[in-house]
């Protein structure tokens, strides 16, 4: 792609001339360097922000997760009939990871006070699309899921007018599955005819970077299967690993159709694998090695910004004890 060498240079140039703004208080600096190092080298036509908001943005993509994945199935659980323990449990990380996001989402706003539309909808839609996830497959669940976090990034540091001109209404708040449908419709490339990508330069680049995020997305639905069982949460594996490779596959060619390097997309597939399990090993492992109790759970007052949230309790063997 054009300008892309120069544009991960200059990304690169500008986060180790402001490495020191890279506080402590992010939840995932890397992944904060990466947002921002993606954002800067692939769309150059967004306006640079400053570290600040990469940080606040970060924080608030990875405790919605924690909420949308863990905290909303985990409150359908909670009158259940499974023993106070399960209760106070369920109810710590239901409250734990709502509040965390509730919080992160404020503190963008308010650096960031033109995105407030755009998280308030990010949050909204997240919660209509986990309370209508029967009505989708699990690939379109996931495309849609991967697109209200693409539409809340490209919101937050591309603003309103950025969303338009890409056919997203940034004032839209979802309140049916055909208004995700429609709204994230961009998002849903799982079918599209490799000659039908738009001819326009920020679509394809939209488009080819949700291809490469449904790659990474069907990896980890692969590797993370169990706990999506656990939590009742729609899986892109729904057609078994024969039609998981194949649908790998198809998200790579519309990578390529996009525009995207296939050595990109080979290499970022590639690392994901690779580092995975080594990551949740890494985080969901507690020091002294005891295993924590389902009554135990209230204690961590935390809950809501732990990294790997499912994988965590899952480790502890604590998700079979509150779905069961």
């Amino acid at each position: 792609m054009e300008g892309f060498k120069e544009g991960v240079g200059a990304g690169v140039r500008a986060i180790v001339a402001n490495r020191h703004l890279y506080e402590r208080k992010s939840l995932s600096p890397n992944t904060q360097r990466t947002l921002q190092v993606t954002m800067e080298s692939i769309f150059p036509r967004v306006e640079k922000q400053s570290p600040e908001t990469y940080r606040l943005l970060t924080n608030l993509i990875y405790r919605a997760n924690n909420y949308f994945d863990v905290g909303l199935p985990l409150q359908e659980r909670m009158f259940c009939n499974n023993g106070p323990a399960a209760f106070v449990a369920l109810e710590t990380v239901y409250q734990g990871t709502r509040d965390a996001m509730l919080t992160a989402g404020e503190e963008l706003k308010k650096f960031e006070p033109r995105a407030r539309l755009v998280v308030e909808n990010f949050i909204g839609d997240g919660q209509r699309l986990f309370a209508s996830r029967e009505e989708f497959s699990g690939v379109t669940y996931r495309e849609i899921d991967s697109g209200i976090f693409a539409t809340l990034v490209l919101g937050v540091i591309g603003g309103g007018e950025y969303l338009r001109g890409l056919g997203i209404d940034p004032e839209k708040a979802c309140a049916t599955e055909d208004e995700l449908v429609n709204k994230y419709h961009l998002f849903q490339i799982g079918r599209m005819e490799l000659d039908a990508v738009p001819a326009s330069p920020e679509v394809r680049r939209v488009i080819g970077m949700q291809a490469i995020e449904m790659v990474l997305a069907c990896l980890d639905d692969w590797l993370g299967q169990r706990e999506d069982k656990l939590l009742g949460l729609p899986n892109s594996r729904e057609n078994g690993d024969r039609g998981l490779i194949e649908l790998i596959s198809r998200y790579k060619a519309v990578a390529r159709a996009s525009g995207f390097s296939p050595l990109l997309v080979d290499t970022a597939a590639a690392f994901f694998s690779v580092f995975y399990e080594i990551k949740v090993k890494l985080k969901t492992r507690r020091k002294n090695g005891e295993p924590i109790g389902l009554s135990e759970i209230q204690r961590h007052r935390n809950v809501g910004s732990i990294h790997l949230l499912r994988e965590w309790l899952n480790y502890h063997g604590l998700l079979n004890e509150m779905v069961r």
